[in-house]
């Protein structure tokens, strides 16, 4: 059974109107909007060939006002596709890939922002925490071959 899928890469980027855009930056790649992407490929395409979870990865290269756009559509676009569950910090493993059948999960970084200036519609639920090892200095590498 193959559980594993590839990652949909998208690089977004300030568009015009307040829409955000996909492209791939200094290229000569043809500038979608962000809201058609979703609505003409993602959505209707993300579970022909596997009922396993999709993984957007998105490259954002948005400013602030747009970033709050580019959630406005994940939620409003895929809606019940997106995966939107609060993080449980009591469990110790992550839900498996058989758990988020049929779900959109989205991997990005937002803008670090104050407390107070955070703004009401951007979730505020905890995400787990993967603890990354210690990269092995220069001495441990060559001692390890």
């Amino acid at each position: 059974m193959k559980v594993f899928r590839t990652l949909a890469f998208l690089d977004c980027w300030d568009g015009p109107d307040n829409e955000p855009i996909v492209y791939h930056g200094w290229t000569l790649t043809s500038k979608l909007d962000f809201s058609e992407v979703l609505n003409d490929a993602i959505k209707p395409y993300a579970f022909y060939v596997s009922e396993f979870p999709l993984i957007l990865s998105i490259e954002n290269h948005c400013s602030k006002k747009q970033q709050d756009q580019l959630a406005f559509h994940l939620v409003n676009i895929l809606g019940d596709l997106l995966y939107k569950e609060t993080v449980d910090t009591s469990k110790t493993l992550l839900p498996s890939p058989l758990d988020l059948k049929h779900k959109i999960l989205v991997k990005a970084k937002r803008i670090q922002q104050s407390v107070e200036s955070q703004p009401q519609n951007l979730s505020t639920q905890p995400c787990l925490k993967l603890q990354s090892q210690p990269k092995p200095n220069k001495q441990q590498k060559l001692k390890s071959r």
